[in-house]
């Protein structure tokens, strides 16, 4: 498949309608998508060898092709760039229409001043639970992956460890937060029984976006890339 969308040529071992299928189906992948996803399981089996559980390893990669989201590598950005890409060439994202020009409206007298509402709280570190917790960390995520909880494992991931309120606060960026919260927040009893396990801590647990933090808590601004892919699939008229 990677040779066809890169060369526009297919191998004669094939039967017609073999070629016709691999030509339908390569038309929904990238150049870029195609080595993004050689690599991923490429790094996958040889991770494979080395651990007892080479059906976890597998299954994480897989769900990580299966979901739209950026990991910070350089292959995975390449990856969404040249999938916006296939889009545009096929006509297949809606460009939205331009806003109207708002009226002029007549001068008005400005209003009373308001009261300004108070920024949010960020919240520092009070105790050094949290980083207790991070030493664990790895031994927890290993809890996580023998009891085959695959989707939490890969969410998890993805995650920064903080403190909000006396709790701990397990973070995602703005981007991933909707689609990661509610797995991780059926599971917050779980990974306190995990906590408890390997730290010796009763703490509270929360779920959190980058944006609860305020603007000292390094917010993370929502994705362009993933606002475009977002867009509906609809022919450009």
């Amino acid at each position: 498949m990677l040779v066809l969308r890169s060369t526009g040529r297919m191998n004669s071992d094939f039967s017609p309608e073999e070629q016709e299928e691999l030509q339908r189906i390569s038309k929904g992948f990238s150049v870029e998508k195609l080595l993004y996803s050689i690599k991923t399981l490429s790094e996958a089996v040889a991770s494979a060898k080395y651990t007892s559980l080479p059906a976890v390893v597998f299954q994480s990669a897989v769900i990580k092709l299966c979901i739209e989201h950026n990991d910070g590598s350089y292959d995975a950005l390449l990856a969404r760039v040249g999938e916006l890409e296939r889009r545009l060439a096929e006509g297949t994202v809606a460009i939205p229409a331009a806003k109207p020009a708002p009226a002029e409206q007549k001068k008005e007298e400005p209003p009373e001043e308001q009261p300004l509402e108070p920024e949010k709280e960020i919240y520092a570190p009070q105790s050094d639970f949290v980083e207790k917790i991070k030493d664990k960390w790895p031994e927890i995520m290993g809890d996580v992956s023998a009891d085959f909880k695959i989707t939490l494992f890969t969410y998890l991931e993805n995650c920064s460890l903080r403190e909000y309120r006396d709790k701990l606060a397990i973070t995602f960026s703005d981007a991933t937060f909707a689609a990661f919260r509610d797995e991780v927040k059926n599971n917050l009893d779980y990974l306190k029984r995990l906590i408890k396990k390997h730290c010796g801590l009763d703490c509270g647990l929360t779920v959190k976006a980058d944006s609860d933090f305020g603007k000292g808590g390094q917010t993370v601004k929502s994705d362009p890339i993933d606002e475009l892919l977002k867009l509906p699939i609809t022919e450009i008229e």
